[in-house]
């Protein structure tokens, strides 16, 4: 989208070059690459870049409101809520879809999620596509050695390296693996299975080397829902409602709280209309040009992109779901093989004790030339899959 940068890129883009960086990976992170990585990252201009900070503020504005403290209260099943110092939001994940309005180039909300991301993930991948541009998907004042610092200073705070962990349901089988390894390759977290932690009193363990070690700080990564509807549910050795003496990073209850669930109350240029489905005024819009989204799901699961009113009615719960405006892509990226690529972009959120607001440091772009744009959707074409932005360097 920015036709120096991409003429440069494609100039020097081989095939080969591609395949060595895979290899690289696989080297450095053996059996942990589950999805697919792009061929080519995005290049994005110095404007479309002022229009996402402002939508993210708007949105953080409202993080931040009366209006907001109010809502979350409604935003988790009273069954999922789980006890202890909820503390702040210390990562938020807030997706755009690159789309175009009156000729240039604009986000629109699809998603938001008070939730980790690839945050590891995303710090290697501008070595994985070499490219010297004289810019930074970094946004300002976050440099590469900066972030590493500072994220690691979220996730650890002070606490002995063995007392913190990275909580997850089976790691080793999930899809965002290779984000657990980095994780604990540059920030030595012990990544655990939640199975493998248990309780002695108000205190959770894990073993380390046979012996039972104390978790002081959890970087939670397990999603609630994923757990509760799995096998495993029933082998857990503590009670995920029971309150313990430890630190959530962040707490699962924010998983709720910053979610599709804030989507109807979002208005503004960069935010597509929005609707509870158990509001009166469904009935009266074009179906054709909404999409149904559970509340409670994670992924893409759920989603429907052509709700018609017969599967509305046949809901038996209609207040666990939203249906959202449809946005349309602009597919401003073309492959070498002619296909239209579409393009969402995550920004990506941290935010410090000490820090009155959260503060955006990098993002996740996601590639897609069908018509879901998640990773898991998008496996065998090329030029599709997980990359990163640049933005205009000017």
């Amino acid at each position: 989208m920015l036709e120096k940068s991409r003429k440069k890129f494609n100039k020097e883009f081989s095939k080969e070059k591609y395949q060595k960086s895979l290899q690289e990976i696989e080297k450095q992170y053996p059996d942990s690459l589950r999805f697919r990585i792009a061929e080519t990252p995005l290049f994005l201009p110095k404007d479309f870049e002022y229009k996402l900070r402002q939508a993210g503020e708007t949105i953080i504005e409202y993080l931040l409101s009366v209006e907001f403290k109010v809502n979350k209260k409604l935003a988790i099943p009273e069954n999922h809520k789980i006890p202890g110092d909820e503390g702040k939001p210390t990562f938020i994940a807030i997706d755009f879809a690159v789309s175009i309005e009156n000729n240039q180039l604009c986000p629109k909300l699809i998603e938001l999620q008070g939730f980790p991301s690839l945050f590891g993930f995303q710090h290697i991948l501008p070595n994985f596509f070499n490219y010297n541009n004289n810019s930074s998907p970094y946004f300002e004042p976050f440099t590469a050695q900066s972030f590493v610092e500072d994220f690691g200073e979220l996730l650890i705070n002070n606490t002995p390296i063995e007392n913190c962990i990275l909580l997850e349901l089976k790691p080793e089988n999930q899809k965002t693996k290779i984000d657990f390894d980095i994780s604990s390759k540059i920030w030595g977290l012990n990544t655990i299975c939640v199975l493998d932690v248990f309780e002695v009193g108000n205190k959770l363990y894990y073993l380390k080397n046979g012996a039972a070690t104390e978790i002081k700080r959890i970087y939670n990564r397990l999603i609630l829902e994923e757990l509760e509807n799995s096998i495993y549910a029933k082998e857990l050795k503590f009670n995920l409602k029971k309150e313990y003496d430890v630190s959530w990073v962040n707490h699962p209850n924010w998983y709720y709280y910053i979610s599709k669930h804030c989507l109807p109350n979002l208005n503004g240029p960069y935010f597509p209309k929005s609707y509870y489905l158990n509001n009166g005024i469904i009935s009266s819009l074009n179906l054709k040009d909404f999409v149904l989204k559970p509340l409670y799901s994670f992924a893409g699961k759920g989603v429907d992109l052509y709700p018609t009113p017969e599967k509305i009615d046949s809901i038996s719960d209609p207040e666990n779901y939203i249906i959202q405006e449809k946005v349309s892509y602009f597919e401003g990226l073309i492959s070498p093989e002619g296909d239209k690529i579409k393009s969402e972009i995550r920004l990506l959120y941290i935010w410090n004790e000490d820090s009155p607001k959260p503060i955006l440091c990098t993002n996740l772009v996601r590639l897609s030339n069908n018509s879901m744009i998640g990773t898991s959707n998008n496996l065998t074409d090329e030029w599709v899959g997980a990359s990163i932005a640049y933005f205009e360097n000017i």
